[in-house]
C-alpha cells in the first residue's frame, strides 16, 4: 500500500508508476530461460527499498511528512508477531515512522476499533495495518 501510494505520487517529475516499475524489474532480471524471464526477488526488494528510501526522504524534505504506520496486533501469535516485526523493520529501513497497539488476545471488538479509531485520529500516521487473524470472539 506503502508503495503504490509513494511511487504514484509523482514526487519524481517525468516518472510514472509504471515506468518505475518497469525500471525495479529490469534491475533484477537475472537471466531468461525459455522465453521466461527469471527474476531475483531479493535484488527486486532490495531496489524498491531503495527507491521508496529515497521517496520518503523527499517526502520529509519537501514537505516536511515523514510517513507514518500503525499496527494493531491483538494476541501473542507468533506468526502474527513475526510477520508484523518483518512490515516494522522494513517501514524503519526506508524511514517511516511505525506506531504500535499491542492488545492481549482477550480484548473486545471495542478495544480493537478504539486502537484504530486513535491511530485514525493521529496525525503522524497515514496507513493502519490490522494484524490477521483475529481471535475468534472478536
Amino acid at each position: 500500500m506503502l508503495s503504490g501510494a509513494l511511487l504514484s505520487g509523482g514526487l519524481r517529475r517525468g516518472m510514472g508508476r509504471a515506468a518505475t516499475n518497469a525500471r525495479f524489474f529490469a534491475l533484477a532480471a537475472v537471466a531468461a530461460v525459455g522465453g521466461v524471464q527469471i527474476l531475483d526477488g531479493r535484488a527486486t526488494a532490495k531496489t524498491i527499498r531503495a527507491e521508496l528510501a529515497w521517496e520518503v526522504e523527499a517526502l520529509k524534505t519537501r514537505r516536511g511528512v515523514t510517513p507514518g504506520l500503525g499496527v494493531v496486533l491483538v494476541g501473542d501469535r507468533r506468526d502474527s508477531k513475526t510477520y508484523v516485526r518483518m512490515k516494522q523493520s522494513a517501514a524503519a529501513e526506508v524511514g517511516v515512522h511505525c506506531v504500535d497497539a499491542l492488545l492481549p488476545d482477550t480484548c473486545s471488538e471495542t478495544e480493537i476499533v478504539d486502537a484504530v479509531e486513535a491511530m485514525n485520529a493521529d496525525p503522524a500516521v497515514h496507513g493502519i495495518l490490522v494484524q490477521l487473524p483475529l481471535p475468534d470472539h472478536v
